[in-house]
């Protein structure tokens, strides 16, 4: 069943103010610093906060990644966009265009995939949500992201279906995003220097749509910091964190190159089913979607320890099997498309 963003950040919201988290909104974070003792942020009107951990969530443009890695890159293109929009279900649903089209579907997603595009489509009792990936057209000095009209979607699925096209169109004025993506090369590390700091979500590991794997990884990072902090206590989060670096680097990095492989074969496929029938079939493995992050905490929290204060062997077992883990950067990624080059990883990323 989809879940749209706002009202999962509601879900989210509800329950930490249920269990007495207190939570200030409209406050915006300049910098990150620590010692040996505590870290803390400053604002942008110079008052400052410190705690025996600060969990950097604030996305692809992180102002914590001056102090993990000792640098601010830029963010890369990664040459496509997408639309995307969530509204009420009922009056799109007066359109005999998209109750044809949806048939006896009542909740879950939709996707289809077609030349130079791809598009999910969700549907719950209360709500309509819609996701196309396309190339990106703008130019560098583009926005981020934007609102834009129906017309800057429905070109794109011209040749398609009519209900496609409906369900764009039905979507009320406002409410169509247009998101230029950009990712970057794999960090190495999500903490900073002394252990105080850490990143997590899009901060640590932005994801392409094309992983559907985005969100859940930031979920499981929290799973895992949380499960970590449990069991190191108070007086060891340096090792704690260092521990949750090495559980979620491996698997990250992982499901961040699902994305670009996904990408490749949905708009670089071959269109002819009778050459390549599988083409678009599977999106992700078991290794990605059964993951129980807590689980694996605590079955391999003491093993890890061991690895980072003496060097006992570890390997992680939360990510491709039969995959020899190597690193990638996004240039040496798009430079093999353009080539045409085709995927060469080993293991089973699919099942």
């Amino acid at each position: 069943m989809p879940i749209n963003r706002p009202a999962l950040h509601q879900l989210l919201f509800d329950f930490a103010t249920e269990v007495g988290v207190p939570i200030e909104q409209g406050r915006t974070v300049s910098t990150y610093f620590e010692d040996e003792h505590q870290a803390g942020v400053v604002y942008d009107d110079g008052t400052r906060e410190v705690a025996d951990v600060v969990v950097a969530a604030d996305g692809v443009g992180s102002k914590a990644r001056e102090l993990v890695v000792g640098e601010y890159q830029e963010s890369i293109p990664s040459g496509f966009a997408c639309h995307l929009a969530t509204f009420p279900a009922g009056p799109a649903l007066e359109n005999e265009t998209i109750r044809h089209g949806f048939g006896d579907f009542q909740n879950g997603v939709m996707f289809a995939l077609g030349p130079g595009a791809h598009m999910a489509v969700g549907r719950t009792d209360e709500i309509l949500t819609w996701l196309m990936v396309h190339k990106d057209e703008g130019s560098s000095d583009d926005v981020f992201k934007q609102v834009v009209s129906a017309s800057s979607a429905s070109k794109y699925v011209e040749t398609w279906a009519p209900f496609y096209k409906e369900i764009i169109n039905a979507t009320p004025p406002g409410k169509i995003l247009l998101w230029r993506l950009k990712w970057r090369d794999p960090q190495g590390t999500y903490i900073s220097p002394k252990g105080r700091v850490v990143q997590i979500g899009d901060a640590a590991h932005s994801f392409l749509p094309t992983s559907g794997a985005g969100a859940g990884m930031a979920i499981e990072d929290a799973g895992c910091l949380a499960s970590c902090l449990q069991l190191s206590g108070k007086s060891n989060v340096p090792l704690a964190l260092k521990v949750h670096n090495l559980f979620r680097y491996e698997r990250a990095t992982c499901a961040q190159k699902v994305g670009f492989k996904n990408r490749e074969v949905f708009h670089q496929a071959d269109w002819s089913v009778e050459v390549a029938p599988q083409t678009g079939g599977t999106f992700s493995g078991k290794w990605l979607t059964g993951h129980k992050v807590e689980e694996y905490v605590y079955e391999n929290y003491g093993k890890a320890v061991q690895h980072l204060l003496v060097g006992a062997p570890f390997r992680n077992t939360n990510s491709v099997p039969g995959f020899n883990f190597r690193s990638w950067t996004v240039r040496e990624l798009l430079e093999a498309s353009e080539r045409g080059e085709v995927d060469t990883d080993e293991g089973d990323w699919y099942s």
